[in-house]
């Protein structure tokens, strides 16, 4: 575009040999910056596209965790897959394994304060009745 230009308003007649190098000149420079504009457009463009992408990530991740526990629900045999391809990953049995002994610990301390409540009232009852018995052998 910028070559038909100079060629529509200069002169043929008048282009000496110095004037022809200083149209190429000038061509190189138009074209030049013809090209960096059209790459300061494409990194314009890159970091627009980049920056919406990066916003719309976790939408997008939180929809597929979604459809995936949804398709999960309806289909068992899929939940079983999901649950086989998770427990490959090392690090997924390592917390698992850690969750159970946990919650085992937990109900393993429920379990000893109910048996400690009951040999408390056991203790005490077998106390009221030797002073039961105690108090019937002495009257």
């Amino acid at each position: 575009m910028a070559f038909t230009l100079i060629n529509r308003f200069s002169s043929t007649s008048l282009t000496s040999g110095a004037d022809a190098i200083s149209i190429a000149n000038t061509y190189i420079v138009y074209s030049t910056f013809m090209i960096a504009a059209v790459a300061v457009f494409l990194t314009v463009a890159g970091l627009i596209f980049t920056q919406h992408f990066a916003m719309e990530k976790e939408r997008h991740a939180a929809d597929a965790f979604t459809a995936l526990v949804g398709e999960m629900a309806r289909t068992n045999g899929c939940a079983v897959e999901v649950v086989k391809e998770v427990m490959k990953n090392a690090e997924v049995v390592q917390h698992f394994d850690d969750q159970v002994k946990e919650k085992l610990r937990e109900v393993m301390r429920a379990q000893l304060d109910i048996a400690d409540q009951l040999r408390a009232r056991a203790r005490s009852e077998r106390d009221a009745l030797s002073r039961i018995a105690s108090d019937l052998e002495s009257a």
